[in-house]
């Protein structure tokens, strides 16, 4: 029997009344004999809990038949799906057509392909195949491979699900390869609910970013080993790929709080997955929104457009309200940011803003969020850290890379540095240099190339509400590692490193 769980409906109830001989008696009114993940989540509970009472499985009558159905079905649809799964490396990857193709995540495919254009997997049942890489996808840590497969030959495979269409609290199933346990290729089954859709993460590990724009979490049990996995509905379609975990006091395991890339975004990047080596983000350059917290109409309010930025080219200006992205209703900046972020790079896009008591249509193409991963660089990019001139000049500040607003943020400055001698602090802004307006980080960058050590670069910073005018002195790179008497060298410093949160998700 193909068991599924599509559009049902139950309502489980429990009432717990104590009986002359203390036996506890459970009931359950069915008002809709069509079955919901929840409710299968309450009347799995209750078939676990019956031994707890101390009371006979024969003595359940009915009740205990109901669950036993409901777990006979949740078997049947994890024995269907269990053969899609495909065991890559120390990580997890997922079948999705019978012709071999399969996805995994792009920092389980690095390891695996970093040497080489194809690699060895291994199928359920022990079968070894040759898989090839066929398309990256590194922000959004997705890689999608193929199969060597023989003429004729056919896989199983698992089909796309509607990641958008998912409910909070949603029953999932989870596939992969824990600790690499799955050393007969049959993949570890755990099961949990969908606790929030449309997550917006970015893992800040240093040199290792990652951009979850679309993200599902999920309480189920997502351990190292699990990367690259399916997130499964109850039946048994594909909601998206397992790839980071939120890690406690520095311990790589389950927390209760995962994440996977939804499967909605993976379908705007299939075409290009297939076609292209490398798929980039989309964004938009030199627009600062006002994030307030006030009360007002919804929308994504500009407070600031950067001169010869993406965003003035569009048409965009200070004081339009955001109100519509194509047909999707726009709440707020993150909402907007998301919507482009989960979306390749040049996507054209019919936005509706509010100028003034006028709704104004602006055509918009996005443009490229940059690859700024050291740890796992590009395809045939070298794998070590790019050696710095000593002789460089730099201004001694590290920038937030995840930050799209206009101009630059700066995450750190060097303490012995001509940033911090000129008074520059941590979360300023750079919307100037040498008086021209800078759109954003790479303008910045641009902007003092070619100089050298000793150099004065006037800087103009926002801080808070407030514009500020510096004069910087570059300094050479070898310069800000001289310590201080009394004091420790200090890291290196690099113009475009990787924000680092406090506890960031990661990669299991």
């Amino acid at each position: 029997m193909r068991w599924s769980f599509a559009n049902l409906r139950l309502e489980c109830r429990r009432a717990v009344r104590i009986s002359a001989n203390f036996q506890p008696v459970m009931t359950c009114r069915i008002q809709d004999m069509k079955r919901t993940s929840i409710g299968a989540i309450f009347a799995f509970a209750l078939f676990l809990a019956l031994p707890l009472f101390g009371q006979p499985a024969h003595a359940a009558g009915p009740h205990l038949d109901k669950v036993l159905d409901i777990q006979k079905g949740l078997q049947e649809t994890i024995a269907r799906v269990a053969p899609s799964f495909v065991r890559v490396g120390g990580g997890s990857g997922v079948l999705i057509s019978e012709d071999g193709y399969f996805l995994t995540n792009y920092h389980v495919a690095w390891r695996v392909f970093q040497r080489s254009e194809t690699t060895t997997v291994t199928l359920p049942g022990g079968d070894n195949y040759i898989a090839r890489r066929i398309g990256w996808d590194p922000l959004g840590d997705v890689t999608l491979c193929k199969l060597d497969l023989k003429e004729g030959e056919k896989v199983p495979y698992l089909e796309f699900g509607d990641s958008d269409s998912v409910e909070i609290g949603q029953m999932v199933i989870i596939l992969g390869n824990p600790f690499s346990l799955s050393n007969d290729s049959k993949p570890t089954v755990s099961l949990g609910v969908i606790s929030v859709k449309n997550r917006y993460v970015v893992s800040g590990k240093p040199g290792q970013t990652f951009l979850y724009g679309d993200a599902i979490q999920t309480d189920a049990a997502l351990n190292p080993g699990n990367s690259g996995g399916p997130m499964i509905s109850l039946d048994g379609k594909l909601l998206g790929l397992n790839g980071l975990i939120f890690p406690r006091h520095g311990f790589k395991v389950n927390t209760g709080i995962g994440y996977a890339v939804s499967i909605n975004q993976i379908k705007l990047f299939m075409k290009l997955l297939k076609e292209n080596d490398v798929c980039y983000h989309g964004t938009i350059n030199g627009i600062e929104f006002d994030i307030k917290p006030v009360k007002r109409e919804p929308g994504a309010y500009i407070k600031r457009v950067a001169r010869g930025g993406s965003a003035e080219k569009a048409g965009f200006k200070p004081g339009d309200i955001i109100r519509k992205l194509n047909d999707t209703d726009i709440t707020g900046p993150a909402r907007f940011m998301w919507m482009l972020n989960r979306h390749p790079e040049k996507t054209t896009f019919e936005v509706t803003v509010k100028r003034g008591s006028e709704d104004v249509e602006i055509t918009m193409t996005t443009d490229r969020i940059p690859w700024l991963n050291r740890k796992l660089p590009l395809p045939g990019q070298p794998h070590r850290p790019p050696v710095a001139d000593p002789n460089r000049a730099v201004l001694g500040v590290a920038f937030d890379n995840t930050y799209t607003g206009a101009g630059a943020r700066i995450r750190t400055v060097t303490p012995n540095s001509g940033a911090a001698r000129a008074g520059i602090e941590a979360g300023d802004i750079i919307v100037k240099v040498g008086g021209k307006e800078v759109a954003n980080l790479k303008a910045v960058i641009a902007s003092i190339k070619g100089k050298k050590a000793g150099d004065i670069v006037r800087m103009t910073v926002k801080r808070g509400e407030e514009e500020m005018t510096f004069d910087v002195e570059l300094v050479k790179v070898s310069d800000l590692n001289k310590p201080k008497p009394e004091e420790e060298p200090e890291e290196e410093p690099e113009e475009e490193p990787e924000e680092e949160p406090e506890e960031s998700p990661e990669g299991p």
